[in-house]
């Protein structure tokens, strides 16, 4: 049963679903930020979609039959630096192409935010390793505290939803046994920076 509830949250919170998962966020945050033209939407949905989850999956398997990782579990932190710097330069793709739009600038840098993240998880997976599902769970999460702060947005309910998927998301690596507290804590804390400080002071 424990063994089918970490499959179940590594799979609804992958990492890869992080930039989605923000942006549908900010578009019902129920600022002027969700007030788009619909076919804009649906180009900002399918950028999002294309750079965080087609092209990330289709370089993993040339990845993994070029013995460049040994398993789909990335389980040592040296292993994960070269596909979080791949994966940073998708989301570096999709800054490009959302740049070419007239659009709210949050829907630009929130990728450039989790580009950031990716890139220095990427630097510290020199050294150590740390949770990239929390990383993703701690970008969400000063994602929407961030709306809260500087657009006034009404999402208290969606913010304690998210600390309590936080919970759940960091309790699942740790009975894994493959994750330290220290691994969770730092990759939530980095993910809710790298999100978080941006929003709110620049």
């Amino acid at each position: 049963m424990l063994k089918y509830f970490n499959r179940i949250v590594s799979i609804l919170f992958n990492p890869l679903l992080v930039p989605l998962y923000g942006l549908l966020i900010i578009l019902n945050s129920g600022t002027y930020l969700a007030y788009i033209p619909s076919e804009v939407k649906n180009i900002i949905l399918s950028v999002y979609f294309i750079s965080s989850i087609i092209l990330p999956l289709s370089t993993a398997p040339l990845l993994y039959y070029q013995k460049l990782i040994r398993d789909w579990q990335f389980k040592t932190h040296k292993e994960r630096i070269l596909p979080l710097l791949i994966l940073a330069g998708f989301y570096v793709f999709a800054w490009f192409m959302l740049k070419r739009i007239q659009i709210p600038y949050l829907y630009i840098s929130f990728i450039s935010y989790c580009s950031v993240a990716i890139i220095l998880s990427a630097v510290i997976s020199i050294k150590i390793k740390i949770s990239i599902h929390m990383l993703g769970m701690g970008i969400l999460t000063g994602l929407v505290l961030g709306l809260s702060f500087q657009k006034t947005a009404d999402l208290h309910f969606l913010l304690i939803l998210l600390l309590l998927l936080s919970g759940i998301t960091g309790s699942s690596r740790l009975l894994k046994k493959e994750t330290t507290p220290f691994m969770v804590y730092t990759g939530y804390i980095l993910g809710f920076l790298s999100v978080f400080v941006p929003i709110n002071f620049y």
